[in-house]
């Protein structure tokens, strides 16, 4: 349709946002493999924790 009009189009592939990968901030106590990085909503073993008392800045992996 372009070159019916005397126009060119160049398409460029739209580039993907990466993400860069964010270091974990807190990790469960009672399972490693569980970590949060601080961002967005907490995790269900994080809501459990401070459910019964405990501060979350217990479980920072680099408390400073």
């Amino acid at each position: 349709m372009a070159a019916s009009i005397g126009v060119t189009i160049d398409i460029h592939e739209a580039s993907k946002a990466t993400s860069a990968n964010i270091a974990a901030k807190f990790r469960n106590p009672d399972n490693h493999s569980q970590t949060w990085t601080g961002r967005g909503l907490a995790p269900k073993w994080l809501k459990a924790l401070i459910a019964q008392g405990r501060d979350k800045n217990e479980f920072l992996i680099n408390p400073k």
